[in-house]
């Protein structure tokens, strides 16, 4: 029994991995669908989008025409769509490079791949939307904490694997 409890401790950042791959991927994949969508309507000039990007546009003086409107709406959903597919590339980094070593048990390759993409998740929400940006901060605050968690248990892990005596590590030498 006692065996069970410690196997579930040597996995101590399992769902909170899982839930920064959720974030990241499910943010990116919706990011992407709005992208496609305004890409979509960018073609069609009488789309509903295009007419309130139209007569929003005049109303706030601008004088765009609806074929200039329509190159803004393309790049910009050229732009998000880039940004999106990066946010998708990352949750399956994460899964790569840190939930399987995690699984693993190889804590310190986990927690320093963990490090380096909280720092890219947080990248690259401040290259996003607003909701990316929510998204990507909470996954890459969640992916630095992992990070901490797991150099813990890297650690452990290390001073358990060390040999018992000093004179053993001579021997190489």
């Amino acid at each position: 029994m006692s065996q069970e409890g410690s196997h579930q401790n040597k996995r101590p950042s399992l769902m909170l991995i899982v839930v920064a791959m959720f974030l990241i991927i499910v943010g990116g994949a919706v990011s992407l669908a709005y992208a496609m969508s305004m890409f979509s309507a960018s073609y069609n000039p009488n789309s509903n989008l295009t007419k309130t990007l139209y007569n929003e546009s005049l109303a706030r003086g601008y004088n765009y025409t609806v074929a200039q409107i329509q190159s803004l709406m393309r790049q910009a959903s050229e732009a998000i769509m880039g940004v999106s597919a990066f946010m998708i590339v990352l949750g399956v980094l994460t899964w790569l490079f840190v939930y399987r070593p995690d699984t693993a048990g190889q804590y310190s390759r986990a927690s320093l791949s963990a490090l380096m993409l909280g720092i890219l998740y947080i990248l690259v929400g401040l290259e996003g939307l607003a909701y990316s940006l929510l998204l990507c901060i909470i996954g890459g605050g969640i992916l630095i904490y992992v990070w901490y968690n797991l150099r813990k248990y890297a650690r452990l892990a290390t001073v358990a694997a060390s040999p018992s005596d000093s004179g053993s590590l001579q021997g190489g030498m």
